[in-house]
This record gives structure tokens, sequence and C-alpha cells, in this order.
């Protein structure tokens, strides 16, 4: 009986916190800002470019961890945009890819960033 009541806690604690498959990817900031205003919750912002491998590294690999994805869905609204594209306001604008912005959805200031290719832990972790 005792085991019964412990496992039926632990699948309503896993269970307690929405599960994600994917990130919902929205390709335009702006759009994205919209969201995370209606939302009220801090918007990530990777920047990318069509002609970088680490990019395509970090959306095949770390961007679909079954971590990731739960933690960045439970936690943010995230935008996917190509830097190129002009997408992107001027606070945002780096040399280098991948990047990731974590933005105020309060204010549109940059709270965080985190630069290049990261394994899933290390992005989970880089992002709290």
């Amino acid at each position: 009986m005792k085991k019964l009541l412990i496992m039926a806690l632990f699948v309503s604690a896993l269970f307690s916190q929405k599960m994600y498959h994917s990130i919902e990817f929205i390709g335009s900031y702006q759009d994205a800002l919209v969201v995370a205003k209606e939302q009220k919750r801090d918007l990530l912002v990777f920047s990318y470019t069509d002609y970088c491998p680490w990019c395509d590294r970090m959306k095949k690999y770390t961007l679909e961890d079954f971590k990731v994805v739960n933690f960045v869905g439970n936690n943010y609204v995230f935008a996917y945009v190509n830097r190129d594209s002009g997408d992107l306001p001027s606070s945002l604008q780096s040399k280098y890819v991948p990047m990731t912005f974590k933005v105020s959805h309060q204010d549109e200031s940059v709270l965080a960033t985190v630069g290049g290719y990261k394994q899933p832990d290390d992005y989970v972790k880089a992002l709290k």
C-alpha cells in the first residue's frame, strides 16, 4: 500500500508540469514578443544563419533534447530567428552564431546571453 501511494505521488509530480514533445518555434521576433507579453513569460531568441553548421547541430541535437524542450516550453516563449533576416532589434545583433538571448517580456532588455553550441545539460544550466 505504501509503495502504491509513493508511486502515485511520483506520477502526479511527474505530470504536474506540462510535457512538451518539441519546442514551439516562432519565426518572428515581433510575433514572439507579442506572445511573451500576453503570457507574461520571458522570451528566448535563438539567432542562427543558414550557413552555420553549429546552428544546425544545435537545432538537431540540443533543441530537440527532452530536457531542453520541457525546460524551454515551461518557462519561455521561443523565437527562432535568422540573424540575417533583418528581423532582430539592434540589441540582439551579434557577429557570432548560434546565440541565444534571454529577453524580458516587460521592457525588452537582454537578461542573459548564451553563445555558441551547447550540449543539452549545459544549455539548460546556462538558461537558469
